[in-house]
């Protein structure tokens, strides 16, 4: 289809980050903008959907990795506009979290309410209460 082979194996993960952008920016009660967001996992996808998210607008990107070597390149190429971490505060609220990696339920706990895209599955809705 004239697609570069050099460029083909990263087709399908940057349309699935942004295919993750897109639904949890639906979900969302306020502007990508004013809100707080947590990627989970800085492989292809996680790094897809940092990039995703700030063409959309996002401003506040947290990303978090428990891999050293990947957690490394995430500060090399992404410090000086996205917040990286090897763990997350608890004390941290978040309005959107993209999770590539599925480890949500085993670290996420106390943001269930928030909208979540578990890929690539699909966007969870808020718990409202």
């Amino acid at each position: 289809n004239g697609l570069d082979i050099k460029l083909a194996p990263i087709a399908e993960p940057t349309a699935v980050s942004l295919h993750a952008v897109e639904l949890g920016i639906s979900t969302l009660k306020k502007p990508l903008d004013q809100c707080n967001v947590l990627v989970i996992g800085g492989g292809a996808i996680g790094v897809g959907t940092n990039l995703a998210l700030k063409a959309k607008g996002a401003v506040n990107v947290t990303m978090v990795d428990l891999n050293p070597l990947r957690l490394q390149m995430l500060v090399d190429q992404f410090a000086s506009d996205t917040i990286i971490r090897e763990s997350i505060d608890p004390n941290l609220e978040f309005d959107f979290i993209i999770d590539p990696s599925l480890l949500t339920k085993l670290i996420l706990s106390p943001w269930f309410k928030t909208p979540l895209c578990n890929l690539p599955i699909a966007t969870l809705p808020v718990n409202e209460e």
